[in-house]
């Protein structure tokens, strides 16, 4: 890498970022659904880890990081990177205050001139398993159907995870699963203002 760049304001940034319109749109949703979490507040972050932009082999390389918390969550992790005219990514993660139930959620985009390649949406208990509310609340929404079901790598099945391995192409997600590739941030909501 070469060079870092400040950094607008999220409420600054122009529209469209130059990524494709799933990574944006997702962004976009995350960053709405932030602004409904209570005590939401900016959390520091070194201005040259904000928006870095250089090169990578050659390559046009730009990040963008963007943190807060709010009463529940101790960290919200926004990131969105684009390499060249190819490569694109968008990777979130919610971590939870240890005082709260909450699981930590994840997702992570991958996008290139051809499409999306790889769309993954993780909750991870804290604990022995989900909250019951949660799981209630995730159970309750509508299962999704993938378009391309591939078979996960043998390395993500030998993860040592809570419920044990991920499951392989063709087998339905664990109910943890179910409503996070959605980015709902109902169960989480709720859960933060008890």
């Amino acid at each position: 890498m070469t060079a870092t760049v400040p950094a607008s304001s999220p409420d600054q940034r122009p529209a469209g970022s130059g990524l494709h319109p799933l990574v944006d749109a997702l962004a976009a949703t995350i960053r709405q659904s932030w602004s409904a979490l209570p005590e939401l507040a900016p959390l520091a972050i070194e201005p040259d880890l904000e928006a870095i932009s250089g090169s990578l082999d050659g390559e046009k390389l730009f990040i963008r990081n963007e943190l807060r918390r709010c009463r529940g969550l101790r960290k919200l992790h926004l990131e969105t990177a684009r390499l060249g005219a190819g490569l694109q990514i968008l990777h979130c993660v919610f971590f939870p205050d240890p005082r709260y139930d909450l699981p930590v959620f994840g997702a992570d985009i991958v996008a290139g001139p051809a499409g999306v390649s790889a769309a993954i949406a993780d909750l991870s208990p804290t604990g022995p398993e989900l909250a019951p509310g949660i799981a209630a609340d995730l159970a309750a929404l509508p299962r999704h159907p993938y378009s391309q079901p591939r078979e996960l790598p043998a390395w993500h099945q030998s993860r040592d995870r809570p419920g044990g391995p991920a499951p392989g192409a063709g087998s339905p997600p664990p109910r943890h699963w179910r409503g996070a590739a959605d980015g709902d941030p109902r169960s989480c909501r709720q859960h933060c203002r008890q």
